[in-house]
């Protein structure tokens, strides 16, 4: 079965807390129970990963993403590009602050 859509789905559409236009922190834990699935079905997939960091570390990034950072829409391609190597002489660094907005 195709697992994407239920990690992606809670994220698109949170439904709203009484305490302003943040998502619940139910919407909060479901979508790190989302990032446990996916980082499970990654390292299964790639035969190992960093699994104990992204289960131990799901709700604090979730919150932080979701409820306490205030960032503006990303205006990076949602499809990243090919990871060129690292960077040097002939290959420019990249960062994924387009990704995240602008900070409000």
């Amino acid at each position: 079965s195709d697992t994407t859509a239920a990690v992606v789905s809670p994220i698109t559409t949170p439904p709203k807390s009484s305490d302003a236009d943040r998502p619940s922190i139910n919407h909060v834990e479901k979508v790190a129970m989302a990032v446990r699935r996916r980082v499970l079905e990654y390292t299964i997939f790639n035969n190992g990963g960093y699994l104990s960091q992204a289960c131990s570390s799901a709700e604090t990034l979730v919150t932080l993403y979701l409820r306490a950072l205030n960032l503006g829409p990303s205006i990076a391609d949602p499809i990243p590009a090919d990871f060129r190597g690292s960077p040097g002489p002939n290959i420019p660094a990249i960062t994924g602050e387009g990704n995240n907005g602008d900070f409000n």
